[in-house]
């Protein structure tokens, strides 16, 4: 049992030295220094709003200010950079905003105090683009805080405006018109203007980026044909290929990059850019005193941010500032929570749902709340992904061998206590587009041994394990960065070895995992990426050979083709698939892909989990709903708040051993 815990000396420390150097008008005390666990009320007081925005001198110069390559760059692409006049517009235009759907914040909600956040791993940068920039962290800084042109309704599926204020798709679904938001701009103050989306072309398909999957997507002609500039505030972008969900190219897809932000933008861009905050959209920004490197990130709320009452964005992102603080081994991060650390926690495995939180104090005495909500949405894909550039592993049968031979099923039933399914394809979750018929392979030793007969290994060593004439072992390294999941890794291991199949494990912190899979150095990796709410499935990141090799054969590094796939027949018929218009010809490919993934055998379908979990402390609120059944996890949407009052009543309880009733919500 834990017993209430008294200020610490590092939470009180921090109070002194904020009051002693005088609170500012921009985050107060909060910097990253907020930490311990007394859960007490004064640092929050602390925390202010932040205004980094420039004088008006400094932004007019930002909006006339151009940059010289990007001229070069538009100048020598005339035909896809285009300009019209406004009357130029089509006059059959059907405007819409998406105002007629229901909000799904609370207006209940209030802006207060600091909420603490728990990552496993420091951020190897601030970039969102380029190396070591598709972390978890990414998401707090760009994919659920900087708006998009249009974004999906977490309840409906149907769309509102984010930077746009209202758009037009034309009849034949190629085009999309969009009139941007006038008040909306940049964190620095520069107004979003339709020459921050045509800069994004630049910068994305620049080789100093070193992203080949931004190079490829932005390629000028491969997905957009055409962008067309009407005024400062309209504008029009033409597909290539019309799509019959069109806005969702623009809901993840194309943002507005700050444009004075990268005037030296140039060859040494990602050592350059590495821990440099760019200007967001969105309400948070981090400043340089509050990055501190290896230990806390501090994100503080913008004052006055543009979104503050648009419908949608009203009543979200309440926190004044975000602290997060890294603490790398999970099960440390979960007492760090039951001690008042952390304010909440993403719930990943039974054992902690049961036992390390339910079975704790704090949530016997309703301090701690937990909620399970099961929502609809294309689930993360746990799996392993084998690098068929190995030695051995380029071999189909032994590719099919280890199918059998790992035993996703009793782990599911072990580890997770039967809460969760297996997984069945590459792409579960999609509906009418997920292929039925493919089922993953069960764990059946026999039928391994049979396949790693076929490919040589026949011969059992003295451990076991299969050896071929040469006296090979059969043993491959599972590499990845998720330490909670230790425990099924271990299965898989055990499991293994009575199919005669060695797993050596290799589990490292997320940063150093990620950055060996993404450079495809790894045997087999076990990774989950998430996916987005789309209608449909996507194949050209993960399959497609662009994304394997580089024109010299070499490896192309910083892609999602993990498996390393270069099938020329495959590129066909995703590149067909991504051309397509006819929702019965989008599903028609995607059964085929699959089945050529699963005959391939190069990827081993894990597990999914048809609900979020997660746990915090009684003083974070919600809306009535909780969540919403198109919303990944339960923080995504940022519609919780701090509740001073409930917060004040907590640390009381605390403090004095008061049982305030334990809570369990579910919500199906």
């Amino acid at each position: 049992m834990l017993s209430s815990s008294k200020p610490s000396s590092f939470w009180t420390s921090s109070l002194l030295i904020a009051i002693a150097a005088g609170l500012s008008s921009c985050g107060g005390g909060g910097g990253g220094n907020a930490g311990g666990g007394d859960l007490g009320l004064s640092v929050d007081e602390l925390a202010q709003p932040c205004d980094l925005r420039m004088s008006e001198e400094e932004v007019r110069e930002a909006l006339a200010w151009e940059h010289p390559g990007a001229l070069e760059f538009f100048q020598e692409n005339s035909d896809f950079f285009r300009f019209a006049d406004p009357a130029d517009l089509p006059g059959d235009l059907s405007w819409e905003n998406g105002e007629e759907q229901d909000e799904f914040a609370s207006p209940d909600a209030i802006q207060f105090g600091i909420e603490r956040i728990y990552i496993p791993d420091f951020p190897g940068t601030l970039r969102t683009v380029g190396p070591d920039s598709s972390t978890s962290f990414r998401g707090y800084i760009h994919d659920e805080h900087n708006l998009s042109l249009v974004k999906r309704h977490p309840e409906t599926g149907g769309y509102f405006g984010g930077l746009a204020r209202e758009w037009a798709i034309s009849e034949d679904k190629s085009t999309v018109y969009f009139r941007l938001e006038p008040g909306a701009e940049f964190s620095d103050g520069v107004p979003v203007r339709v020459k921050h989306f045509f800069f994004t072309f630049y910068f994305m398909n620049s080789p100093w980026i070193r992203a080949p999957w931004y190079n490829n997507w932005y390629a000028l002609g491969h997905k957009y044909a055409h962008l067309t500039r009407y005024d400062d505030l309209t504008f029009a972008v033409t597909l290539v290929d019309a799509k019959p969900d069109t806005l969702r190219f623009f809901e993840e897809d194309l943002f507005p990059r700050p444009e004075h932000f990268f005037r030296d933008f140039d060859e040494d861009y990602v050592e350059k850019f590495a821990w440099r905050f760019e200007p967001t959209t969105g309400p948070y920004v981090i400043r340089e005193k509050d990055l501190r490197k290896g230990s806390t990130i501090t994100q503080t709320r913008q004052v006055d941010w543009w979104a503050d009452d648009k419908k949608f964005w009203r009543y979200r992102y309440n926190p004044i500032q975000r602290l997060f603080k890294v603490t790398r081994d999970p099960d440390k991060a979960v007492e760090a929570f039951n001690a008042g650390e952390y304010d909440s926690v993403r719930v990943r495995t039974p054992d902690v749902w049961d036992e390390k939180i339910g079975d704790r104090e704090p949530a016997q005495k309703g301090w701690i709340v937990r909620a399970q909500f099961r929502n609809e949405v294309p689930r993360p894909c746990y799996s392993l992904r084998i690098n068929k550039t190995q030695p051995l592993l380029e071999n189909r049968d032994i590719r099919e061998g280890i199918q059998y031979a790992t035993d996703f099923d009793g782990a599911i039933v072990q580890i997770f206590r039967n809460q969760y399914e297996r997984m069945q394809s590459s792409s579960d979750g999609y509906g009418e587009f997920s292929n039925p018929d493919i089922q993953s392979r069960p764990y059946d030793p026999e039928a391994a041994r049979k396949c790693f007969a076929k490919a040589g290994f026949d011969t059992a060593g003295s451990d076991g394990i299969l050896v071929n004439a040469e006296g090979q072992r059969l043993s491959f390294t599972i590499t990845t960065g998720y330490k909670r999941l230790s425990d099924v890794l271990t299965v898989l291991q055990q499991s293994a070895r009575r199919a005669g199949l060695d797993f050596q494990l290799e589990i490292n912190d997320p940063t150093t995992a990620w950055k060996k899979v993404q450079e495809k150095k790894h045997q087999i990796a076990l990774t989950a990426l998430n996916r987005s709410v789309e209608t449909y499935p996507r194949y050209h990141d993960f399959w497609h050979s662009f994304n394997a090799f580089r024109e010299d054969g070499s490896l192309k590094p910083d892609t999602n083709n993990f498996t390393v796939t270069a099938d020329p027949e495959w590129d066909a018929l995703i590149e067909r698939y991504e051309r397509s218009t006819d929702f019965a010809e989008i599903r028609e490919i995607a059964y085929e892909l699959e089945e050529r993934i699963h005959e391939d055998a190069a990827f081993v379908p894990g597990w999914v989990r048809p609900f979020f979990q997660c746990a915090y402390w009684r003083y974070i609120r919600w809306p009535d709903h909780f969540s919403n059944r198109l919303v990944r996890e339960y923080d995504d949407l940022c519609t919780h708040w701090i509740d001073p009052d409930i917060k004040a009543e907590v640390v009381n309880a605390r403090r004095n051993g008061t049982d305030l009733g334990s809570e369990t919500l579910v919500f199906e």
